[in-house]
């Protein structure tokens, strides 16, 4: 995949808007990099060199009102990859 084309692929991804993240930049789920159908290794290393990162967001466990009662089966940690935003607007 050409560079340009990683780099309008990632703009067109939505964003994980509520992810952690430093000003200036952007979030976007690995999920979504692999439902796009890119080639994740070529992705990640594009993202590399433009100062992004890989993070990995804690597993979520969703409680009830009463202690020890789960109301929804635990996420598993959620990877998503920081991005800035001049990178994509290159």
């Amino acid at each position: 995949m050409q560079p340009d084309a990683i780099r309008e692929m990632l703009a067109g991804l939505r964003q994980a808007s509520m992810m952690r993240k430093p000003p200036g930049t952007v979030t976007i789920l690995r999920t979504r990099i692999q439902e796009a159908g890119a080639d994740l290794g070529e992705v990640e290393r594009w993202i590399r060199e433009h100062s992004g990162e890989l993070r990995v967001a804690p597993s979520v466990r969703s409680r009830g009102l009463r202690p020890g009662r789960a109301i929804a089966p635990e996420s598993g940690p959620t990877p998503y990859y920081v991005i800035p935003k001049t990178a994509l607007a290159e």
